[in-house]
């Protein structure tokens, strides 16, 4: 019983970091319920009531579903909102950059993005977004305001 409650409980930690859709969190919700079944033995006087037991199960569940559907809605809201034709004439932060072959890497919004320019850039340059191609930005090194 105490194996199965530990089991549910990795169960309902793994599903915040595994994208299983709530395959996880249900089966962590059984294992604890099945758990706390077997836990206790009505030969030996103690035990949990049983509507203790769905009621608790019932609250987990409730609150798992309520932050799914949470998640959710904020993924679909950030779906909405966000174009990438958006990121044009926004500053973005170089974070590789090869002299050679143009391109690197750039830091924009919490997002890492393929990027190109004809400008020569370092590491910590700011660049503005000039096109968007697919998943590649064509940038251009902005000025920075002290040396103005």
């Amino acid at each position: 019983g105490v194996a199965l409650i530990a089991i549910g409980m990795a169960f309902l930690f793994a599903e915040l970091f595994v994208p299983s859709f709530g395959a996880l969190g249900l089966g962590g919700l059984v294992s604890m319920l099945v758990g706390s079944l077997l836990l206790f033995d009505e030969k030996s006087g103690y035990q949990i009531p049983l509507t203790f037991l769905i009621t608790t199960t019932l609250i987990l569940f409730a609150l798992m579903a309520s932050l799914s559907y949470l998640a959710l809605q904020a993924i679909r809201r950030g779906e909405r909102n966000r174009k990438k034709e958006d990121l044009v004439g926004q500053e973005l932060v170089i974070r590789t950059f090869d002299l050679k072959k143009k391109t690197g890497l750039g830091f924009i919004h919490g997002e890492i993005w393929k990027l190109r320019s004809s400008d020569e850039l370092s590491i910590g340059d700011n660049a503005r977004v000039e096109h968007v191609d697919g998943l590649t930005l064509t940038v251009s090194k902005t000025i920075s305001k002290e040396v103005l």
